[in-house]
């Protein structure tokens, strides 16, 4: 058998007088731990019970422990998801509120200014707005542009001329390296008019409501 001991005083444990040499040294090679555990030796059947009646009364108060730390993490996660729902409760309200406070505000803002000329900025503004306007109400021709420069630079490439034989093998991929990355070019260009033409639309109906 073997208790469990302090480190720094696991020297002091050394082998009783009636315990043999070889049975200390047999209980020393068997230590799964000889820095923290100390071989004890144990006489009698007496001895053995208690023995093992301490170690299950030692058991028994780690389980209930265990079984006190299970409780604790049970309610501690119980009051970690109410706090999470309210939260989130807080978090809608709040968003809710600053939408209710920007609409407050332009109302406050629409009647300050009510009757008063449109300032430079604004009138800017209203430019901007109306060309904008413009452009969600015949998005087809815009997008109809574009589509022809596309399609204008497929045809240039398709009907190119064979390249001379004076060009090198070097200068033959960089010409195909510059096409590819014109073409790479326009079709991020248009992926980027079209997602702009979805914010516009956006907007369009945010300035409606």
């Amino acid at each position: 058998m073997y208790n469990t001991v302090d480190p720094t005083q696991r020297h002091l444990y050394t082998r009783p007088a009636h315990i043999s040499e070889r049975l200390w040294n047999q209980a020393e090679l068997d230590n799964p731990d000889p820095l923290n555990c100390a071989p004890v030796p144990i006489l009698g059947f007496d001895n053995l019970l208690k023995r093992i009646k301490a170690q299950q009364e030692h058991a028994e108060k780690y389980n209930k422990y265990t079984d006190d730390l299970r409780a604790q993490l049970k309610e501690m996660d119980k009051h970690t998801r109410a706090t999470e729902e309210k939260l989130e409760k807080c978090r809608h309200e709040h968003v809710q509120l600053f939408h209710a406070l920007v609409k407050v505000m332009r109302d406050i803002e629409l009647l300050q200014n009510y009757g008063k000329p449109l300032q430079r900025e604004e009138m800017q503004l209203a430019m901007m707005l109306k060309k904008l306007q413009t452009l969600l109400d015949s998005p087809g021709q815009y997008k109809a542009r574009l589509n022809d420069a596309v399609s204008l630079q497929r045809v240039q490439k398709e009907t190119q001329p064979p390249p001379s034989s004076l060009l090198s093998p070097q200068d033959l991929q960089r010409l195909y390296e510059f096409m590819d990355k014109q073409r790479q070019g326009l079709e991020h260009l248009t992926n980027m008019i079209n997602d702009d033409l979805a914010d516009i639309q956006l907007i369009k109906e945010t300035w409606r409501r």
